[in-house]
């Protein structure tokens, strides 16, 4: 009586060879799953703002103040009210801060305009100027000229103006023109807001003489 045996197939190299792949795409997996783990920290740190911290902050410039009377450059301006609240304003060509006092201002080519309590204007021009911001001086040096329409022009070297009360001083030749005559004075003083004029050490004056003659009676 014969025996029949059956074999069953051999798994072991489908084992062996499924092992194989699997060796083989574990990298691969392995990189996989930590782009995914990489991925998902990013998104987790991105919406809790923590890349906002470890962002370089932007500096943002300094505001400008714009301060009075600071003035540099050209065309330069100065503008106020005096003490009977009449404007005043003060033009140059060149305007410099001082470096080491920041209340004085260098003024070039200098054209000063003040008013009378009456509103009559009166101009003031010099070749310079020195500014003070805090005692509110204007110190003019070089060809200085003080016009007054209709009624007088001074000229003289040197002139200190007090911007707020409209005091002038000048202790140097000074040489006034009126509508009739010439006057000639080694100082001058203007005071009380532009009403006194005062005229100093050594003053000569001519005058011219008009006279007015009505109709001889017959």
């Amino acid at each position: 009586m014969s025996s029949h045996t059956e074999l069953l197939p051999d798994k072991t190299d489908k084992l062996l060879q499924a092992a194989v792949r699997r060796a083989q795409l574990a990298p691969l997996l392995s990189k996989l799953a930590a782009g995914v783990a990489v991925g998902m920290f990013l998104l987790f740190a991105y919406q809790s703002g923590m890349f906002v911290s470890l962002a370089p902050k932007t500096v943002e410039a300094p505001p400008v103040i714009d301060k009075p009377n600071q003035i540099t450059g050209q065309n330069a301006r100065i503008a106020g009210f005096d003490n009977q609240q009449q404007p005043y304003e003060i033009l140059a060509k060149n305007g410099e801060q001082d470096e080491a006092d920041a209340n004085l201002v260098h003024l070039q080519q200098v054209v000063g305009t003040f008013k009378k309590v009456n509103g009559e204007p009166y101009r003031i021009k010099s070749n310079t100027g020195l500014y003070n911001s805090k005692s509110k001086m204007l110190d003019l040096d070089g060809a200085v000229k003080i016009t007054r329409p209709d009624h007088f022009t001074a000229t003289m070297d040197k002139a200190y103006v007090n911007v707020e009360t409209k005091d002038l001083q000048s202790d140097v030749p000074v040489v006034v023109e009126t509508n009739n005559g010439l006057i000639r004075a080694n100082g001058m003083k203007i005071t009380n807001y532009g009403k006194n004029i005062l005229f100093t050490n050594g003053v000569k004056a001519q005058f011219d003489k008009i006279a007015n003659k009505g109709d001889e009676a017959q």
